[in-house]
């Protein structure tokens, strides 16, 4: 057998720095380090942008979170883009959160190492997961319900001190959420205040100190919402009510709240118009006071106390107009006038034609009325002072109409020298007398600065001018009219008088159609309306038209006569009415017959002549049936001198010299009655 050819060895590796080197190694060396470089390029540019869109979306997410909720309608469909943004970026996180740690537990690395890759995981997916958690949950809150409140400026926030609170806004996004308010409850610190329709209450703060003022709402799906508002209200001042006076309308005022001991309160000096000068001077805490003009006004009390200390304490007052009720509501008192002595007495009268769903009525004692029917109400307040009655009407449809009135209690005055000047006489405060019983009073006493106020029904036609009372009872009947008299110190008493006006006796009545004219005068008598007592009954009526020149005599005859008077003159008509019982009543009038008027009327047939002329003068259009006429002409230069005369109703006089003449017509009839009319004629050369 062949022995085969000895191989070749194979080349000897090349040696670096005595290193050796198999081919296959060298030929693969350098590939190898370029790929671990760009491996490691791509793997920063990769972190670069996930970083990028990492830190885009947490700004996205706080953007959203501090965006919504929102009310805003054009920002609303944010929620569902952030919802789905939350959802992405979760699932995202937890994918990459899955494959890199999946990458950073394989078997060949180290303990070490892959605890540092699950932190590092951590920090990077756990915060993207959170807000991812987060953000969907802040989003989809309701938005915050406000309670806006009126005045806003802690400055003002001084007791006692009323508080509007409104809830306006609140209703808005309530509205937007498709949730409709039905009702209110209202609560200060705790204590339940009221409950209304509209989203709006007025409390009162009489005290310095913090409250919580809260509203319970409920909604027509049957749930509700409280909102709560929490109030600074600092130090006190005097109190007035209403908070915001109404022009023309009583307000009061009081310290009552500022004093420890109301036994020390010398006087309050009140000054209302920011001039300095004191308006009026009180013993008691409290006074009523009208403001006429719409405007803000300082008012000052200066207050004295019996330890010779004084507080001085001022307020500005904003007058303003009465706000509009939202439907027609009259509140009417009996008394009219709502001052008077304790126990006073007070009926109420609620008036409107709006159906009504309830009434409330509070009557400024710490007492109250209401339900759905309590139109008409009564209150005795027993306890002198300033009391303000409320009255609040709910109509069927939700809307609230408020009205406020001030009603003053007094201690009782006495006035023992009290007399009354005037007819008829006074008999224990009774007048008496019969239709029509003329009636006028007028009280005296004394006492010093007493002031009397008359009260009497509306339907009667009273005249009043100061303390003076007037006026006429044509009809039967027992009438009360009453006297409220009141002194600077608060006293007052209001003292009634019974009026009876009782049926007349006989009492004949003459009318006459016409009273007056001029002759012939023709005139139309009645006695129709003549009054005779119910057991008598009349037999007949006898005449006397008072006309002896005429040949008039009395004479029997029905009511209601005619007789025509020829002359002028003064007549006195005497009407004797006789009743069966043979008793005679007798009523005479006066009617006066004026002459019949007359009138001078005078024509010219020219007014201007050259001299020598004539001119016809004619006195045909007079009336009144003149019996004589006089034609006068005179020159104006010569007036005291007649030129010629003439009693002819048609007259012709021929002008012999130039100049002006005054030609004057006097006519007169039988009566002497007369008229008189005056032309003027130019004569020329």
């Amino acid at each position: 057998m062949p022995t085969p050819p000895p191989t070749a060895p194979p080349p000897a590796a090349p040696s670096v720095d005595s290193v050796t080197t198999s081919p296959k190694q060298v030929a693969s060396t350098a590939p190898t380090q370029v790929s671990g470089a760009t491996v490691q390029r791509m793997k920063q540019i990769l972190l670069a942008v996930a970083g990028v869109f990492y830190g885009l979306y947490i700004i996205w997410c706080l953007s959203l979170m501090t965006l919504l909720p929102t009310t805003n309608p054009n920002l609303v469909y944010l929620k569902s883009v952030g919802l789905f943004t939350a959802l992405v970026g979760g699932i995202v996180f937890l994918i990459v959160g899955a494959f890199l740690l999946q990458r950073s537990t394989r078997p060949l690395l180290s303990a070490d190492t892959k605890v540092r890759g699950i932190v590092r995981i951590a920090l990077a997916v756990i915060p993207g997961l959170l807000i991812s958690g987060i953000m969907p949950l802040m989003i989809i809150r309701e938005p915050v319900l406000p309670m806006l409140y009126s005045p806003d400026d802690p400055a003002q926030l001084v007791a006692p001190l009323a508080v509007t609170f409104s809830l306006e806004q609140t209703v808005s996004i309530l509205q937007q959420l498709k949730l409709r308010p039905l009702e209110y409850s209202w609560s200060n610190n705790g204590v339940a205040t009221e409950k209304t329709v509209t989203p709006k209450t007025t409390i009162m703060f009489q005290r310095a100190g913090i409250y919580t003022v809260s509203a319970n709402i409920s909604l027509s799906n049957g749930t509700k919402k409280r909102v709560s508002k929490r109030l600074i209200i600092g130090e006190e001042e005097f109190t007035v009510s209403p908070p915001k006076p109404i022009v023309e309308q009583p307000a009061k005022f009081t310290i009552a709240s500022l004093l420890n001991d109301p036994k020390l309160l010398s006087q309050v000096q009140w000054d209302f118009d920011s001039d300095g000068i004191v308006d009026e001077v009180t013993k008691t805490p409290e006074i009523m006071h009208t403001f006429y003009i719409v405007e803000k006004v300082k008012v000052t009390a200066i207050v004295d106390l019996t330890n010779q200390t004084r507080r001085t304490y001022e307020k500005e007052i904003d007058v303003g107009e009465p706000p509009p009720l939202p439907f027609s509501l009259t509140l009417e008192t009996d008394p009219q006038k709502l001052v008077g002595p304790v126990p006073l007495g007070v009926y109420f009268y609620a008036k409107t034609e709006e159906p009504l769903r309830e009434i409330y009525w509070g009557f400024g004692d710490g007492q109250n009325e209401q339900g759905p029917n309590v139109t008409r109400v009564s209150h005795v307040y027993k306890t002198p002072g300033t009391y303000g009655v409320v009255l609040r009407v709910r109509s069927a449809s939700g809307e609230i109409a408020q009205i406020s009135q001030a009603i003053i209690a007094t201690p009782v005055l006495s006035i023992q020298d009290l007399t009354f000047d005037g007819t008829p006489e006074m008999d224990n405060n009774t007048l008496k007398g019969e239709v029509p019983l003329s009636v006028d009073l007028t009280p005296k006493t004394n006492q010093p600065l007493v002031q009397f106020y008359w009260e009497y029904p509306e339907d009667l036609n009273a005249e009043v001018k100061g303390a003076e009372f007037r006026s006429v009872f044509r009809h039967e009947g027992t009438y009360e009219i009453k006297l409220l008299a009141q002194e600077p110190e608060g006293s007052s008493v209001r003292i009634p008088i019974k009026i009876i006006a009782t049926p007349p006796s006989a009492q004949p009545k003459i009318d006459i159609r016409p009273e007056t004219g001029s002759a012939p005068l023709h005139v139309f008598f009645d006695a129709s309306n003549t009054f005779i007592p119910e057991n008598e009954k009349v037999a007949g009526f006898l005449w006397d038209f008072g006309d002896k020149e005429g040949g008039s005599k009395e004479q029997s005859g029905s009511s209601r006569m005619e007789y025509t008077y020829q002359k002028p003159g003064e007549y006195h008509v005497k009407l004797t009415v006789v009743t069966t019982n043979d008793k005679q009543y007798v009523a005479e009038r006066t009617i006066i017959v004026l002459s019949q008027r007359i009138t001078a009327c005078g024509t010219a047939s020219r007014l201007s002549v050259l001299a020598g002329g004539a001119i016809q003068f004619d006195a045909s259009c007079s009336s009144g049936e003149p019996s004589t006429y006089l034609w006068d002409v005179r020159g104006e230069d010569r007036p005291n001198t007649i030129i010629a005369q003439s009693s002819d109703i048609k007259f012709v006089h021929v002008f012999e010299q130039a100049g002006t003449y005054s030609v004057t017509l006097t006519v007169e009839n039988g009566d002497g009655a007369s008229d008189s009319k005056t032309l003027s004629i130019t004569v020329n050369p």
